[in-house]
């Protein structure tokens, strides 16, 4: 493994290959010291299992973080290269183009996988067993069905020339699936499990085990005489929906997320279906391709193509909407309208007693009720109780909250930075234990009202803050270190935060969201104490903090910026007007659990390790680096690691383009900034002249127009010369108060 890798970092990493490879030794020799697995002995299947295991390992964390996470960012490129290395010969070396997993001899109309149809077909079968199919009565039959399911399928295709009723036309089909008995006379001849299902003796998960045990693809679906005689040579049995089922199962074993318990459409056409051909294959091996081709695809485009045509596509998709509609798959559409099919309770019912070893039926499936996060979904609900909030607002608050769990919601008071933040917590939780919200008091001046202090008169008592900041701590904390139950979020929602020093009261949670190092609480030793002596900050508990600027608050330090995502809440004339003209009462209680369904894969996102990748976007992070730096505004490498971030979680949320870096500016970079009319005015020109396509009339076309009000907010948004807008407008407001206050910062403008 070693000497691949070494060759894929002089391919891929030619300058950082020897810390890479030093970090695999390093990795290594402490995966012995432990007697776990050594790094040639990792795969695609095993991968999660071994990286959570070694990084919980105090010596791997202690010399990561002494190197700047060299260990996990060695992990990071042995990922990639063994997501990639195939372990048996790819692409077959027989010609089977036309090895296509095909139900019958034809293709399934739509939507005839659906159990009203399909048994609904099947009982009009049974009543006219023995008779012609060709009957008026038996199309009179279908015609009665076909309105009482208020079926769009023309089963007695009365509606077409081609006087052929469903069983005429697509009677293969039911064949296939072992319900109908061939006949050549035309008279209907339905099997004993046709019997058995419309008599009920035979149940549906009967049924579905008798598919999965039965049900394979005939010989004479091969047209090429030279696979066939490949095909039946090597005695090949290709069984798809055991396939399908043993293959989803294979990745339940494989990764611990249940969002990741599924196949796609694409995954099913481009590596199950070509793997199929292999009759000794192990499932294990189908789903190692499977996560590889989840990785990436480039590998891959050699494959051969086993669906040419729309319709051999739309006919393999079929295996996996009957499975669907038969409730046997958990089916999730996303937002780009592709699908995923999930694995459930129901199939692992069809596996019992099929499993090699029993205990692996302890996996829990993903539930029905679980889906995948969807923004859009609260952005609606948000809308229905009564709140008015952007699409990119909500986006930008819940990729930050992703990106790093502490964000300032900055901004005009009343203009719904705490209703945000409540929100999303009451939304994405079970119940009211998952969240606090806890009004700052301007006499904080120590940790004591979020931490708690032990008792200075009863050496064996802690006394915990009684507004429950350190027993939701201690609750996420619990949560977090057991595998038993789902990682939930856990929300500390700080209103009017700058009320009091920040520094004074929130030193320790600054201090440990940097080193990763345990906050201090006590040495008392009792054993029946619910608080522990130490803790460090759970990952899933993330804290949101509101500021109002005014006469009665303190500013941020960098010190507070550098470690947040400080979002600027903002009302426009067209929010006040959707405010005005909207009828809808504030029901907060109608968001209470609304998104509890998606809290596990939104805490996936947010605790998913991601690549920095900043190479887009270097030449203007360097522009404003230097220019920064001139006013003493520079960022660091975390601020930078963070930006690239950000900027991927906007990404998984839909956003695009400039947008992902105009963000990131905006939230990262421009907080820092302020100062005096004379600093600002010699900076801000040039800062602004970085969002500009051209630059060469900032000033005059621009912030001489913005200050004297000749130049509209709306008119900046619409401007196509301008690539970053929303920094681009923060940027002129602040350009203005410099000049007509002699003083701006990002929190007054």
């Amino acid at each position: 493994m070693l000497q691949k890798f070494i060759k894929w970092l002089d391919e891929n990493k030619p300058k950082s290959s020897r810390h890479y490879t030093s970090g695999f030794n390093t990795i290594n020799n402490i995966l012995l010291e432990n007697k776990l697995p050594q790094l040639d002995e990792w795969s695609v299947l095993n991968w999660e299992e071994n990286y959570n295991t070694i990084i919980s390992i105090e010596e791997f964390k202690n010399l990561n973080s002494t190197g700047n996470n060299i260990l996990t960012a060695t992990l990071s490129n042995l990922k990639k290269l063994i997501f990639n290395m195939p372990t048996i010969s790819i692409p077959p070396e027989i010609p089977f183009p036309e090895f296509k997993w095909r139900w019958a001899v034809t293709t399934p109309s739509e939507s005839i996988n659906s159990e009203d149809i399909l048994f609904g077909v099947l009982r009009i079968l049974v009543k006219h067993d023995g008779k012609r199919h060709a009957t008026q009565e038996f199309k009179d039959d279908l015609l009665k069905l076909q309105k009482d399911t208020n079926s769009t399928i023309d089963l007695a295709k009365i509606d077409r020339d081609l006087n052929k009723n469903i069983i005429e036309n697509s009677g293969q089909y039911w064949k296939a699936l072992g319900l109908l008995n061939s006949t050549n006379d035309g008279t209907i001849s339905v099997t004993e499990i046709g019997k058995g299902i419309v008599s009920g003796s035979i149940s549906k998960e009967g049924y579905i085990k008798y598919l999965y045990n039965n049900f394979n693809l005939p010989n004479e679906n091969i047209e090429s005489e030279t696979v066939i005689q490949t095909y039946k040579n090597a005695n090949i049995s290709v069984f798809p929906i055991k396939i399908i089922f043993q293959v989803l199962y294979s990745i339940t074993k494989s990764i611990q997320s249940p969002s990741e318990w599924y196949l796609t459409p694409d995954e099913l056409k481009d590596i199950i279906v070509p793997l199929s051909i292999y009759s000794e294959l192990e499932y294990d091996t189908y789903a190692e391709y499977v996560l590889s081709y989840r990785n990436d695809k480039t590998p891959f485009s050699t494959w051969p193509n086993c669906t040419p045509g729309d319709n051999d596509f739309r006919m393999l998709k079929e295996y996996l909407i009957f499975l669907s509609n038969f409730e046997y798959l958990d089916l999730v559409e996303m937002k780009d309208k592709s699908k995923r099919y999930y694995i459930n309770e129901l199939t692992l019912n069809i596996l019992d007693g099929n499993l090699s070893q029993a205990k692996q039926l302890s996996i829990k499936p993903i539930s029905a009720n679980q889906i995948l996060f969807d923004a859009t979904v609260f952005k609606k609900n948000t809308s229905d109780a009564g709140l008015i909030f952007s699409p990119q607002l909500i986006q930008r608050f819940i990729a930050s909250l992703c990106t790093k769990p502490f964000v300032i919601c900055s901004g005009l008071s009343g203009s719904g930075k705490t209703k945000l933040t409540q929100a999303f917590a009451q939304w994405i939780t079970t119940n009211e234990s998952q969240y606090v919200i806890v009004p700052v008091g301007a006499d904080w001046t120590n940790r004591e009202p979020l931490l708690g202090f032990p008792n200075a008169l009863d050496k064996e008592e802690y006394v915990c803050p009684e507004n429950g900041v350190l027993d939701l701590m201690i609750q996420a904390k619990l949560n977090i270190e057991n595998s038993e139950e789902p990682t939930k979020p856990y929300f500390l929602i700080l209103d009017e935060m700058n009320l009091s020093h920040v520094e004074r009261y929130f030193a320790d949670f600054l201090s440990t969201m940097e080193s990763g190092d345990k906050i201090p609480l006590h040495k008392i030793e009792n054993d029946s104490l619910t608080v522990p002596p130490s803790m460090k900050l759970p990952k899933n508990l993330f804290i949101v903090g509101t500021v109002n600027i005014d006469e009665t608050t303190y500013m941020f330090s960098p010190k507070v910026l550098d470690r947040a995502n400080t979002i600027e809440f903002r009302l426009t004339e067209k929010d006040l007007e959707k405010f005005i003209a909207s009828d809808k009462k504030l029901d907060m209680d109608l968001l209470k659990a609304k998104g509890a369904n998606m809290s596990e894969s939104f805490m996936e996102m947010a605790l998913q390790e991601t690549d920095k990748n900043l190479k887009p976007t270097e030449a203007d992070l360097k522009l404003f680096f230097t220019e920064l730096k001139k006013s003493g505004a520079e960022f660091g490498y975390r601020t930078a690691s963070e930006i690239g971030r950000l900027m991927y979680m906007l990404k998984e949320l839909g956003e695009a383009g400039d947008n992902l870096l105009d963000i990131a500016i905006m939230q990262k970079l421009l907080p820092k900034l302020h100062g005096s009319r004379n600093k600002l005015t010699k900076v801000l020109p040039i800062l602004g002249g970085f969002c500009l396509t051209d630059n060469s009339k900032i000033k005059e076309d621009y912030l001489d127009k913005f200050v004297s009000n000749s130049l509209t907010e709306s008119e900046l948004k619409t401007d196509a010369n301008i690539k970053y807008k929303i920094s681009f407008e923060k940027i002129c407001r602040m350009y203005k108060n410099a000049v007509e206050n002699g003083f701006a910062s990002y929190a007054e403008a």
